[in-house]
């Protein structure tokens, strides 16, 4: 009798061995096709260089979007940094047409300076030309403040 019931458990033992079997090769199947059909579509994205979310309809709007922010900001930047650049140009064409401006009144007041002793010493001598020419002999006037009396 024991070998008629040690027969019986060989067998269900056997058949719960090839059901377990049978089921781990159905979920390594399931999980083969479930990581297959993730993979493609990356396969794809690479083969194809479309952007890593077109796998992700939803996803793949929000990144367009994104992009498209991205580029008007890219864009504004460059345009203000143009702007500023050009700006800072026209600032020191400014300030050098301000310094050469500025150099030049500066030497001019220079001559001035220097032309003005002269100036005056010609005028001066020339004003005690025209005395002497108009003085007499017998007027006693004084010449340049000098009294001739003491």
């Amino acid at each position: 009798m024991w070998n008629k019931q040690e027969a019986i458990w060989r067998r269900e033992q056997e058949a719960r061995r090839r059901l377990m079997d049978d089921v781990v090769a159905g979920l390594k199947e399931q999980i083969r096709v479930k990581v297959q059909g993730k993979k493609e579509p990356l396969r794809s994205c690479l083969n194809e260089k479309s952007t890593p979310y077109s796998w992700f309809p939803e996803k793949q709007r929000e990144h367009e979007l994104v992009a498209t922010e991205r580029a008007k900001v890219e864009e504004a930047i460059e345009r203000l940094s143009n702007d500023i650049q050009r700006e800072e140009q026209e600032a020191h064409s400014k300030k050098a047409l301000l310094v050469e401006d500025l150099d030049g009144q500066v030497k001019e007041k220079l001559e001035q300076i220097q032309r003005k002793p002269r100036e005056e010493s010609f005028r001066e001598t020339n004003e005690l030309a025209s005395k002497l020419a108009n003085w007499k002999v017998g007027e006693i006037e004084p010449v340049i403040g000098v009294s001739l009396i003491s």
